[in-house]
Parts: structure tokens; sequence; C-alpha cells
């Protein structure tokens, strides 16, 4: 659900004109915990696919004083 989410914004991004779409996003929140961890690897893994057909470009960030270390795999 979260993939047809983003799709659809660029999607409708693209219908308005643009020619593109860049997100800056802060991953903190979805890195802490092992579970969550997991979780965002296969949303990665999905999101990519999308993104190497789309026009899309993403710059995760992450407050390395928060995740553990575990986050590193995906920085």
């Amino acid at each position: 659900a979260s993939v047809a989410q983003r799709v659809e914004a660029v999607e409708k991004a693209l219908a308005d004109g643009y020619s593109g779409f860049r997100a800056v996003v802060d991953c903190t929140a979805v890195a802490r915990r092992p579970d969550q961890l997991d979780a965002f690897a296969c949303f990665e893994f999905l999101i990519d696919q999308k993104m190497a057909v789309l026009p899309v470009s993403a710059l995760c960030a992450y407050d390395t004083g928060q995740v553990r270390n575990d986050a590193a795999e995906l920085m």
C-alpha cells in the first residue's frame, strides 16, 4: 500500500506537468527497531523497482543518534 501511494503521488505530479519527483525523507522513525528495519528493507526493495522505471529520486536520512547499528545496512 505504501508503494502504491508513492507511485500515485509521482503519477499525479507528472499529470500536473512536472517532469519528475524528488523526495528527501527522514527515515529515523521507521528504523529504530529490528522489526521496523525488516519492514523498511522490504519497502526499499519494492520502491526501488518502481524508481527504476519512473522519473523519481530520493534521499533517505537517519538520525544516527537514534537508530541502532543495524540500520547501517540501509544507510
